[in-house]
């Protein structure tokens, strides 16, 4: 035993743990290709006959049914639905596009493969999911505006009590609650989407208009 001190047979070296770790992340990376390609196939997979041969057309349509409430959900809640599908979409588009091999390498620009991507599998006059999901948005946002829906907000008797469902707040605490989401959306902008930048243009809230 050299100086005294052996190994143990749990015991490995600096470099056997970093050659594990090396194989930990070859099986992590492969794994994460080959679950972007699963993706990026449902996303590219021709609707010839029926669209609902489609898995993300048909995750689609069973998220417009309530089953808690047993009935389906109203237009103006749906669309948003298909808004987060069709952002998803379109980001593991722009994901499958930075993979490639020439553009990881910088040998050809991103534009070229994005666009091509997009005009083969995004437009909305394709037979493909997204599609789909774009013309069903459409047919969505128009119903919703020329549907008037029962009110969803109630004013007491009193003028001082606004109920929505079964939650009632007194205007004290509908000035705190927009005082709290605010700040919580002031706090998001600027860690997650700022990433803490100092100097970031402001906007003045009166300025802003709902479209």
């Amino acid at each position: 035993m050299a100086d005294g001190v052996g190994r143990g047979d749990g015991d490995e070296t600096d470099s056997e743990a970093e050659t594990r770790q090396e194989e930990q992340s070859e099986r992590e990376e492969r794994l994460d290709q080959a679950v972007l390609d699963a993706a990026v196939s449902l996303i590219r997979q021709r609707l010839d006959r029926r669209a609902f041969d489609s898995a993300i057309v048909s995750f689609a349509a069973v998220r417009a049914w309530d089953p808690a409430a047993g009935t389906w959900v109203k237009v103006g809640n749906y669309t948003p639905y298909l808004s987060h599908l069709i952002y998803g979409c379109q980001l593991l588009a722009l994901l499958y596009c930075l993979r490639i091999p020439a553009v990881a390498a910088d040998e050809q620009p991103l534009t070229d493969y994005l666009v091509r991507f997009r005009d083969q599998w995004l437009l909305n006059d394709t037979p493909r999911p997204v599609a789909e999901l774009l013309g069903t948005r459409l047919l969505g946002f128009e119903i919703a505006r020329n549907t008037v829906n029962q009110a969803q907000v109630r004013w007491h008797a009193d003028g001082e009590t606004i109920a929505y469902g079964d939650v009632q707040l007194q205007m004290g605490q509908l000035r705190g609650l927009v005082r709290h989401e605010l700040d919580t959306a002031q706090e998001l902008f600027a860690r997650d989407l700022c990433f803490g930048l100092k100097g970031v243009p402001e906007c003045p809230l009166e300025a802003l208009v709902d479209n």
